[in-house]
């Protein structure tokens, strides 16, 4: 996948900024459903977070924020499943 197309760097980056312990373990397009799906994963917990493809294509003009709320709902969601235990 393109990583420039999905910015990637700028992904990594905005995970870095809720945790640095946040990782991306793995990305790819789901043509079925039109979402980049990202896998992420806090200690030896892990959740897939679907990012609409359209917000990539719309970046710059607000999907950026957008594609960082959907990373920041993933991390919510494992900081929940690290309290659960």
């Amino acid at each position: 996948m393109d990583n420039e197309l999905y910015h990637m760097d700028e992904v990594k980056h905005a995970l870095r900024k809720l945790n640095p312990h946040l990782e991306l373990k793995e990305y790819r397009k789901n043509q079925s459903n039109f979402t980049v799906d990202f896998i992420l994963t806090l200690a030896e917990h892990q959740t897939k977070v679907e990012v609409p493809m359209d917000l990539f294509r719309d970046y710059d003009r607000g999907g950026k924020e957008q594609v960082e709320d959907s990373l920041q709902q993933g991390y919510v969601l494992l900081l929940r499943k690290l309290e659960e235990k």
